[in-house]
């Protein structure tokens, strides 16, 4: 396996920093053993940068781990229509009505396709501002001496003819397979500053020199991107409050693999002015009583080595849970991990006949996702005929049977396919808290030649249609929403949500499967680990609304759990982590902050549309 770097650096515009946050990368990425391609002041044009990107996206073999990385300002601009654009900005870049000289956003969405088709191993760094819906622009109040990297600019005949030839975008709602480290949420801006580096003042960006700082922390190589994104943006927002810097696509990667954590829930500990506190929320799960375990800065796990403190949930506010510690063994540091230790999600019924399997009826036993029931009472029932395995799933009609091998692997297997089914019906199940039942309404259809044929409750869908679907804001506040997708294989997907402070007005709406305003559709498919004899199975659409924002990545799951032994889910981990060794049912609390719950239900069917 090979490992390349693309480093780019547009250091115009009042720039100062591109330069030497480019040099700082060549420097850490050469230590992990990537080959390091530089493109600086006249490598960084706008037809020099695309010649060093394909020529990577030729050069590079499946399995190679590659990293592209820019640092400069990002641009933005908007038609009368509303409609936006993003673009990068090179070092050739010049304001000019006639031709357009960045590189727009669905340009590099085009690239990156061609990227991870060719390896799925890709992180993307992007140091500028990631301007996009609601962007305040420079003219925001910043810290002193800091300066912003971003550029608005007038919608023109150049920008409108270039967006017209510019590819389609290859994802809708972004590349699932490279992870994104981002200076910043879509509503804000990136800065850089003079900053003290051994013994000199040098300016770099804010992002850039945080990330170099937690990269070259002792055990980092253990961290996944969530972690090293959770450390990164406590140091950034020490500096420059309205920025925070996010991850996107596969995040719980461990750096620079396709290797994911098996603990994506934990949530950082931080200091709320002077007190302790977590960043946790109650649509996760956290509530005023609840426990987390607090480890020592650099540790990815709960050990008896690792464990510092007990922080216990006093508060909520917002994405702020206010804390107190006991059992310190010492003080826990700020940027440290801390674990949950309770669930609000309730158990599958699940029951066994046949032989006896001592692991399999442990894991059971074990698990907090699931509870062992008579048969009449279960969900799931898991028969030993033979040497198979067969799990059988009562909550369609009809039911619907998996054969897996009688062996370990096999009984591992089903225990896995059972809770994903659960932590997917948990998803189903959960409550309101605090918003009305009517403060989202809900509408969908399917697009067919770029117009929307709507659907109402029960009407079914076939595989290959494309659904949109649209949530609207009922409320008189603004509100962050989030559409999560429920597969007919309890697959769970977030499929598009708004950023930190992009909240969805009163009145307005959330549409997904919309490209500029023309319907699109999402393409519904059908599950790799499940036969289409099977017939019609149910899947969902699950509209989350809150009064605060949080991250909703940790209820993903991958699109298949296949047949191999590879890493668990997020949401797996996640709920069974929350869950270990505590009661299921905390009870009622008061909703300090408010969420609400919508769902689309709706039979797929397996056949295709007819061409």
């Amino acid at each position: 396996m090979n490992r390349y770097a693309l480093l780019i650096g547009s250091q115009i515009l009042g720039l100062h920093g591109p330069h030497h946050d480019v040099a700082a990368m060549g420097v850490l990425l050469s230590r992990r053993g990537f080959e390091i391609t530089q493109c600086i002041e006249a490598k960084a044009t706008r037809g020099e940068i695309l010649v060093a990107y394909r020529a990577l996206i030729h050069r590079v073999k499946p399995g190679d781990a590659v990293v592209v990385y820019y640092s400069g300002h990002g641009g933005y601009a908007e038609d009368r229509t509303g409609r936006r654009v993003q673009y990068l900005l090179p070092t050739d870049w010049v304001e000019d009505e006639d031709v357009f000289h960045g590189i727009i956003d669905a340009e590099l969405a085009d690239l990156l396709a061609q990227l991870t088709g060719a390896t799925p191993n890709v992180t993307v760094i992007l140091d500028c501002c990631h301007a996009s819906l609601l962007s305040r622009g420079p003219g925001a109040a910043v810290p002193a001496g800091i300066v912003a990297r971003v550029v608005p600019s007038k919608w023109t005949k150049g920008i409108a003819a270039h967006v017209a030839r510019a590819p389609v975008r290859a994802h809708v709602t972004g590349n699932p397979h490279a992870v994104r480290l981002v200076a910043t949420e879509a509503d804000r801006e990136a800065f850089e500053a003079d900053q003290h580096i051994d013994g000199m003042w040098v300016r770099r960006g804010l992002f850039t020199r945080a990330l170099e700082r937690v990269l070259e922390e002792p055990g980092a190589g253990a961290l996944s991107w969530r972690g090293v994104c959770n450390r990164v943006r406590e140091q950034v927002r020490a500096r420059a409050r309205t920025q925070r810097p996010s991850v996107e696509g596969p995040a719980d990667r461990t750096l620079f693999t396709t290797s994911e954590v098996t603990r994506p829930d934990a949530v950082v500990y931080f200091e709320h002015d002077g007190a302790p506190a977590l960043r946790a929320s109650r649509i996760l799960g956290a509530r005023v009583g609840i426990e987390y375990d607090i480890v020592r800065r650099g540790e990815t796990a709960v050990t008896p080595a690792s464990r510092v403190a007990t922080a216990t949930i006093t508060a909520l506010e917002g994405s702020t849970a206010h804390v107190v510690l006991s059992d310190l063994t010492e003080p826990p540091q700020v940027g440290s991990l801390a674990f949950p230790r309770q669930s609000p999600f309730p158990a599958m019924p699940v029951a066994l006949i046949g032989r006896d399997h001592p692991m399999l009826r442990d894991r059971v036993l074990a698990s907090t996702l699931v509870d062992l029931v008579a048969p009449e009472l279960a969900r799931f029932v898991v028969e030993t005929v033979d040497r198979t395995l067969v799990l059988t799933d009562h909550g369609e009609r009809p039911p619907c049977s998996f054969r897996m091998t009688d062996d370990p692997h096999g009984r591992t297997l089903a225990m896995r396919w059972i809770e994903r089914w659960a932590k997917a019906e948990a998803l189903r199940a959960l409550p309101p808290g605090g918003l009305a039942d009517d403060a989202l309404e809900l509408s969908w259809g399917h697009a067919s030649a770029g117009k929307l044929v709507t659907r109402g409750p029960g009407d079914p869908f076939r595989v290959g249609e494309r659904i949109c679907l649209y949530a609207k804001n009922t409320t008189r506040k603004p509100l962050y929403m989030w559409v999560i997708d429920i597969g007919v294989c309890g697959e769970v997907t977030v499929v598009s949500g708004v950023a930190e402070g992009q909240t969805i007005r009163s009145g307005a709406t959330l549409a997904i499967g919309e490209d500029s305003g023309v319907p699109v559709g999402l393409e519904l498919t059908w599950s790799a680990d499940l036969g289409r004899e099977v017939g019609p199975r149910r899947e969902s659409f699950v509209v989350l609304a809150a009064d605060h924002w949080v991250d909703v990545s940790v209820f993903e799951t991958p699109v298949s759990l296949g047949h191999g032994k590879g890493q668990a889910s997020p949401l797996e981990d996640l709920l069974r982590s929350i869950g270990a060794g505590t009661p299921r049912d905390l009870g009622p609390q008061r909703a300090v902050q408010a969420y609400g719950v919508a769902r689309v239900d709706f039979d797929l069917d397996p056949r295709p549309v007819p061409a």
